[in-house]
């Protein structure tokens, strides 16, 4: 009988284990967050960035990001239309206005130049997410970002390791956010990590990552403003100190895997993850747009793959199409990327003679 293999799964060694059970035993009381301020301090050096700020997930340390830069009311926030919900939620639940922009075909992510058009006197920030490892084209958008004075917020939660022109993800723009979840390269169950090189952003973080409290007011239990609690726990941060230690050797293994995928199904007119010469990929997923002119289902392609025992993900779907963004504007590549797209499974434990089984039934599919 066939095992099912998964899109993502984490890997959790026995350094791991050992070093999540001296948390549990020792992360109380005065050391309550002895592990999280480890793990902060190892991931920021790691990341060659000045500061961070560990959270319970992704979403919270952009909701962190976002309130930190002290946005006008009304304030509007450019960021991609292929986006998960929850890039885009922060922005609603503070109260601020999602402006959605088109993607480029070549690498699924927002779009420098059309980015640039949605520029007013309302926009407030910019969110760029880092699509599936693939990067943005960071120079162009910093460039923009800079002369037109927005801050850019880094969504790096499915880019940990790649870089842009030798800069890791997350450390180009003004803020970087990154998720630890179980499918993530690098996981502490949930979790996220906000980083930063700027003092100013910081401080401010710090104090809303908190409750809205300083430090001089840590023990009084005053709070200077209205704050969030979005905290990682102890055993988590251990989890994540061991599986960082190991981050270059997950990130090549990442890499092994997308280029046997790509080997193997080079008769095919496929757009894979992207990477160039000013772009090293992390590969979180491999990724797979179908040639636009193929009558290409993604429905009957999971259902075939699926009662092969193979799980397979669509892409995002374009956020103006969800029911509360309902618009009528037109995305065209949002639109072309979303639905002739899927992600293969890509965990670091998939052996080659599963993906030789993954390949085989794809080009048995795609030669129907």
């Amino acid at each position: 009988m066939k095992k099912f293999i998964p899109i993502a799964k984490p890997y959790i060694s026995k350094s791991d284990i050992k070093l999540g059970i001296e948390a549990f035993s020792n992360g109380w009381n005065k050391n309550h967050s002895l592990y999280v301020n480890k793990f902060e301090n190892n991931f920021k050096k790691k990341m060659n960035s000045n500061y961070s700020i560990a959270t319970s997930s992704c979403t919270g340390a952009l909701t962190i990001a976002i309130s930190s830069l002290k946005l006008k009311k009304g304030s509007e926030i450019i960021l991609s239309n292929i986006n998960w919900i929850a890039t885009v939620s922060p922005i609603v639940n503070l109260g601020y206005k999602p402006v959605f922009c088109d993607v480029e075909y070549k690498n699924w992510c927002i779009d420098p130049s059309k980015m640039e058009n949605l520029i007013n006197k309302k926009t407030g920030a910019i969110i760029v997410t880092h699509l599936y490892g693939n990067l943005c084209d960071m120079e162009k958008i910093m460039k923009i970002a800079r002369e037109k004075k927005i801050p850019v917020i880094e969504d790096a939660a499915e880019a940990l390791g790649s870089k842009y022109k030798k800069k890791y993800a997350g450390t180009i723009g003004d803020i970087g956010c990154f998720s630890f979840h179980a499918s993530k390269s690098l996981t502490t169950g949930e979790g996220g990590m906000l980083i930063t090189n700027k003092k100013k952003i910081y401080d401010k973080a710090k104090k809303l990552s908190d409750h809205g409290r300083s430090k001089n007011n840590y023990s009084s239990y005053l709070a200077d403003e209205i704050g969030f609690k979005f905290k990682m726990t102890n055993f988590q941060a251990a989890l994540g100190i061991s599986q960082l230690k190991r981050l270059k050797k997950i990130i090549l293994r990442k890499r092994e895997i997308f280029n046997y995928y790509k080997d193997g199904l080079k008769e095919f007119n496929f757009n894979f993850n992207y990477e160039d010469k000013k772009i090293y990929n992390s590969y979180w997923l491999t990724s797979i747009c179908v040639n636009e002119n193929k009558n290409f289902s993604f429905k009957n392609f999971k259902k075939y793959m699926l009662k092969n025992k193979v799980d397979v993900r669509n892409f995002f779907p374009p956020l103006s199409k969800l029911k509360m963004f309902r618009s009528r504007k037109k995305y065209r590549n949002s639109f072309i990327v979303s639905y002739n797209s899927f992600n293969l499974p890509s965990h670091i434990e998939i052996t080659n003679k599963q993906m030789n089984m993954i390949i085989n039934l794809i080009k048995k599919y795609f030669k129907k």
